[in-house]
């Protein structure tokens, strides 16, 4: 659950001795059946320093009442992982990692759930349309699709007005609410929300930046850490 409560994690003394499901401050799969294996506990321990020497920021930090209210969002809601991603869709890296993390979601069926958040760059020409393009599409219920189509087409040629409403088409939208929509009070207030929830976690601008169970992961430099990141949350 995720709170605003600042977390500490305990202390993992490194042992030499062979311990006991009973005694190990965690357990990965091989421990709980009762395989008392130095190998086990061993790997354990080396994801959770991992991550407390490459993210000290993220281990032992507050965690961060991240809102969800009605962001889109994929996955069980009872999901023990949920990543709440806070996106750029004309920012490249943005792309790269946002279709990584989709990934963990059949690397981790049921256990991942991912919500999505609005983080438009103001210094990019491009950027606020296709958050609004996107928004849009979430008014007919299409947000996924047309997340799919912005992040997963980036080399089709020019993405200007024909595209979108050539996507809109595609999407069987209303193409007349699709336009009222994209320049509607209702559209930029759900942007700004957005923008709003990232300046009250404390973030820096430039996307992606991303929140494994309200602890702040800024900007993965792979999408490896992303996962490894995933791992540790569902060890805790």
């Amino acid at each position: 659950m995720v709170t605003n409560r600042p977390r500490v994690f305990e202390k993992i003394a490194v042992v030499t001795c062979m311990l006991t499901a009973e005694q190990l401050p965690g357990s990965t799969p091989a421990i709980a059946d009762g395989r008392n294996q130095r190998a086990d506990y061993t790997a354990w321990l080396k994801d959770h320093t991992y991550w407390r020497k490459q993210h000290p920021e993220y281990v032992g930090q507050m965690i961060y009442d991240v809102p969800i209210g009605k962001s889109p969002a994929i996955g069980p809601v009872d999901a023990k992982v949920t990543i709440v991603e806070f996106v750029d869709f004309s920012d490249s890296y943005s792309r790269q990692l946002a279709v990584g993390c989709h990934s963990l979601m059949m690397r981790y069926p049921g256990k991942v759930r991912i919500v999505f958040k609005n983080y438009p760059n103001p210094f990019a020409s491009n950027s606020l349309t296709e958050h609004k393009v996107a928004m849009a599409a979430l008014l007919q219920g299409q947000f996924w699709p047309m997340y799919s189509r912005l992040f997963l087409r980036p080399k089709e040629g020019s993405r200007d007005e024909a595209t979108y409403l050539r996507w809109a088409k595609e999407l069987n939208l209303d193409i007349d609410k699709f336009q009222r929509d994209r320049n509607s009070s209702e559209v930029t207030k759900l942007i700004e929300n957005d923008i709003s929830d990232a300046r009250s976690c404390r973030m820096t601008l430039g996307a992606p930046k991303f929140f494994l169970n309200g602890r702040r992961v800024m900007t993965p430099k792979s999408m490896d850490e992303l996962a490894s990141g995933v791992e540790f949350e569902l060890m805790e």
